[in-house]
């Protein structure tokens, strides 16, 4: 028979398992209240899958900047050591991040832009990584992310369902907004800093001259430089568009030499803030920016 002690022992050790036992539930259920644990790289694809999660969380954010090169960040790597999924372009673009995800998400499911079933392809030899500049690969983006995030957390597809038909049908509202506003410049040709506008391009029949770099980490040589001034000279080209990040000396000395106005274009919303609105703002400024460079003077 157990003495008075003990039974107060006994009774409070049952207590302090019962209180575990309950944190450890609490805890479970906060973790599933939370929604899935999802990571995004790049502000234009963080954007689209903000927007189908709006309503239940936010995915994390990783790779804010420009994507050539990039090194994680303690708190990114953290973020990706407990991701259920992870939301990128794929190595083509995100070289830097690719080596962080191999080695670090190695429990969660990769959903890789390049390689989702009806992505559109554009390059010569080399994939573009910026397949976001087509709203039709942003659709594609989207479609995946309601399936996974459906298949993760089936008590709340109904939410990424709403969601992802919402974002559907603004996409091709925008689709066909950038279309009507850009084709009355579609036929002057101008010249880009780094060769990152494939997909907007051919999706909107633009005439671009080509780009000052191929990449911005292999600077233009001589060469490079003397063909398009001679392209520029002989098209008439209007304008050359320097980009956020990039050292803009080429691109005004090329504006300089041929007489064309010196634009700006950013292929990934640099300075906007980071949520569902940003994709739309970033293709819309993209055309706002072509639009008020390429428009003839009145």
């Amino acid at each position: 028979m157990l003495s008075a002690s003990q039974r107060l022992n006994a009774s409070g050790v049952r207590t302090a398992c019962l209180l575990a036992t309950l944190a450890i539930a609490s805890a479970a259920a906060d973790a599933d209240e939370a929604g899935p644990r999802v990571v995004v790289t790049l502000k234009p694809l963080y954007s689209l899958v903000a927007g189908v999660m709006e309503g239940v969380g936010a995915p994390v954010s990783i790779g804010g900047g420009s994507p050539h090169g990039a090194a994680l960040k303690p708190s990114e790597a953290r973020a990706l050591a407990a991701a259920d999924v992870v939301f990128w372009t794929g190595t083509v673009l995100e070289a830097g991040h690719a080596r962080g995800i191999a080695a670090i998400a190695e429990d969660a499911r990769l959903i890789t832009l390049k390689d989702l079933p009806g992505a559109v392809l554009q390059g010569e030899g080399t994939i573009d990584g910026h397949m976001w500049l087509d709203p039709a690969n942003a659709r594609v983006l989207v479609e995946a992310a309601v399936a996974v995030l459906s298949e993760l957390d089936p008590a709340r597809a109904a939410v990424y369902a709403r969601n992802g038909a919402g974002l559907a049908a603004r996409l091709d509202a925008l689709d066909a907004r950038l279309e009507r506003r850009l084709d009355t410049v579609a036929e002057q040709p101008y010249v880009v800093m780094h060769d990152a506008y494939r997909y907007f391009e051919s999706r909107y029949g633009l005439a671009a001259l080509g780009a000052i770099a191929v990449s911005p980490e292999r600077p233009p040589g001589a060469r490079r430089l003397a063909e398009l001034r001679k392209r520029m000279d002989e098209t008439g080209a209007r304008c050359v568009f320097a980009e956020p990040g990039l050292a803009p000396a080429h691109a005004r000395t090329l504006a300089a030499e041929t007489g064309a106005r010196l634009g700006r274009i950013d292929p990934l919303g640099a300075g906007l803030s980071p949520g569902p609105e940003a994709y739309f703002t970033l293709m819309e400024r993209l055309a706002d920016d072509l639009i008020a460079c390429l428009a003839p003077p009145p």
